[in-house]
């Protein structure tokens, strides 16, 4: 005897998956070359997240960004605090330096739209 419950369930199941498949197909298919390098890699960029205090993340000057205030938040909204070597190891501090990189990229994408307009320069100290 099948029982409704869980056939119910199964048919939910596979849509959220068919969902899921599509929304990731659109998202890969509106990424540019750099975001594609990233999932290669590995690498989700997250969504910019909202300022927590009263300040601006990215402010833009001609052809250079500027970003601040990023932290190593987790994707479950936790913040890794402490001190290395007393809180955490070598590979958590490497981890949230990881994550507070991201971050930035997050931002940057925010800020330019496409991390394909990103472009790399070296620097000359002033």
């Amino acid at each position: 005897m099948k029982n409704p419950l869980t056939e119910s369930l199964l048919q939910i199941e596979s849509v959220d998956v068919s969902f899921n498949s599509a929304q990731m197909l659109r998202s890969a298919l509106k990424c540019g070359r750099v975001e594609q390098r990233l999932m290669e890699l590995g690498l989700a960029v997250p969504e910019a997240a909202a300022p927590a205090a009263n300040y601006v993340p990215s402010v833009r000057s001609g052809n250079l960004l500027f970003i601040s205030g990023q932290i190593p938040k987790q994707p479950d909204n936790s913040l890794l605090k402490g001190q290395l070597g007393a809180s955490y190891s070598l590979e958590e501090g490497k981890a949230a330096a990881r994550l507070c990189g991201l971050h930035l990229v997050g931002q940057m994408k925010a800020a330019c739209g496409d991390l394909d307009k990103v472009l790399n320069r070296k620097t000359r100290a002033l």
